[in-house]
């Protein structure tokens, strides 16, 4: 049997396991700790595992533990700066939200200018978006052209610093975690490899250059530097439901060659199929493996004009976003913005509709949770509602409130989860969001319109035992 501190010296290195959702589920137990007997040997190992880092994210990595727990919990302020030897902009954001004081000392911690002639090396711009986001990238070119400043070759040179200063192993496919039949096949996963610690912490790095020498407002530089968040603060305790039981076998029952979609989808979205009361009005369900090696079926709402014909744009694609504010950065919860409802209207080949649910969208999310993010966290659209509505953390999941009535809740679910998926496809991860059966209907009124669904099976199938995997698509369109 291991010993509680050999098993808590386990956990704090999953911190730095390449599956991001064992990150998160380290985190969370760690902090979990902190409220137990083993409270004080918990810190004495994380604020070594602390001191000890060799990176920026790491220390990040820490620092979010001591964010998913609860406050009489935490070890002194004092305790934790002496430990911390790699800040960063992204830490101090961190410890000044923990502790309502700075953290400093991260003004120095770059490696000075990019010498005159300096060039990336050839795997930094290689694997740039692969190891790490494309929008990281992005974020850096769009700000040489803004300022006029070399932010790129800056982050190029901290890269290539840490790499000699660390000896870190140059990443490539993730052959442990997808077989090689998976890269031929143009399989990827949800992940993070040696090189997210290099790419994200030289990336921060030049953040603490770009304030120190270019003079740049820190507020500034913590934004973007809020791009390697590991996890969006007041969700962290988001805790995945058991495949709900009252979809049965229907979503496998879609993949059969004679199923009628709008069949299945009625019988899964009738009221009170979730929680008393309240009717499902958006559904990402992953399709079980016995039915499809990757499959997905998603049914989403709609409030629609008496002469909407939907058009082949809207068959393809009909997801919106609703983009969160900026200010609450990492933040999922607090009240929706207030969009008119024109914002949102889709034409078809007559009349036009509009979603009942919106892909909420924080500017700055955590990275260990990018598989619900990929997913889609499915929010009533503000529109639907008299009043403002609000988001709050629930029991482990999603609740939706206006004038101070729960009106709806958005749960998740892992259906033999592995972090591989196919090429626009996603991880095994379900949602749902239901609303209150009366909320639905008075929508509909007040907007002068009506209730419809569309319906959308995904499958994956190989033509032989190996292979790529073709997308097949079936998809139906239905007034209630």
């Amino acid at each position: 049997m291991l010993s509680s501190e050999h098993a808590i010296r386990t956990l704090v290195e999953r911190l730095n396991w390449p599956v991001r959702f064992a990150r998160w589920q380290a985190a969370t137990e760690l902090a979990g700790l902190l409220s137990s007997s083993q409270r004080e040997l918990t810190i004495e190992i994380l604020l070594e595992w602390l001191r000890s880092r060799e990176f920026e994210t790491e220390v990040v990595a820490g620092l979010t533990v001591l964010l998913c727990a609860k406050p009489n919990d935490l070890p002194s302020p004092d305790e934790v700066r002496l430990n911390i030897k790699k800040p960063s902009i992204l830490a101090d954001l961190l410890f000044q939200r923990l502790y309502k004081e700075p953290l400093g000392g991260w003004l120095d911690a770059h490696s000075g200018a990019a010498p005159l002639g300096f060039s990336a090396d050839r795997y930094f711009e290689e694997y740039n978006g692969q190891v790490i986001p494309r929008f990281l990238s992005s974020e850096m070119e769009r700000l040489q052209r803004q300022f006029g400043l070399p932010f790129p070759e800056q982050w190029a040179f901290e890269w290539r610093n840490l790499m000699d200063a660390t000896h870190s192993p140059h990443s490539t496919y993730p052959y442990h975690f997808v077989n090689a039949h998976g890269s031929r096949e143009g399989m990827t996963a949800q992940l993070c490899q040696a090189q997210c610690n290099v790419y994200r912490s030289a990336y921060l790095r030049t953040f603490a250059f770009a304030v120190s020498e270019w003079g740049m407002p820190s507020s500034d530089a913590a934004l973007f530097a809020s791009f390697c968040l590991p996890l969006s603060s007041d969700i962290h305790s988001l805790k995945p439901i058991g495949r709900p039981t009252w979809l049965g076998n229907l979503p496998e029952r879609c993949c059969e060659s004679d199923a009628k979609l709008e069949n299945f989808a009625r019988r899964l979205t009738k009221p009170g199929t979730g929680t008393n009361g309240m009717r499902p009005v958006s559904l990402r369900i992953p399709v079980r493996t016995e039915a499809a090696e990757f499959g997905e079926l998603s049914i989403e709402s709609f409030y629609v004009t008496d002469d909407f014909v939907p058009d082949q744009e809207f068959l393809d694609y009909h997801r919106r976003l609703l983009i969160l504010s900026a200010s609450a950065i990492g933040s999922l919860v607090g009240q929706l913005p207030n969009n008119p409802v024109d914002d949102y209207r889709i034409g078809g080949k007559t009349g036009w509709c509009v979603p009942m649910t919106l892909d909420a969208f924080p500017v700055h999310q955590g990275y260990w949770q990018n598989d619900y993010s990929h997913m889609g966290f499915a929010f009533p659209a503000p529109y639907i509602f008299n009043k403002s509505v609000s988001v709050e953390s629930v029991r482990g999941f999603i609740g939706f409130a206006s004038h101070r009535r729960r009106v709806g809740y958005w749960k998740m679910w892992h259906d033999n989860w592995v972090p591989a998926y196919p090429v626009e496809g996603r991880t095994r991860c379900g949602g749902f969001t239901e609303l209150r059966t009366n909320v639905v209907e008075e929508a509909a009124q007040n907007l002068g319109m009506s209730l419809a669904w569309h319906v959308t099976l995904r499958r994956w199938e190989r033509a032989r035992e190996y292979g790529e995997p073709q997308l097949k698509t079936k998809s139906t369109f239905f007034r209630d």
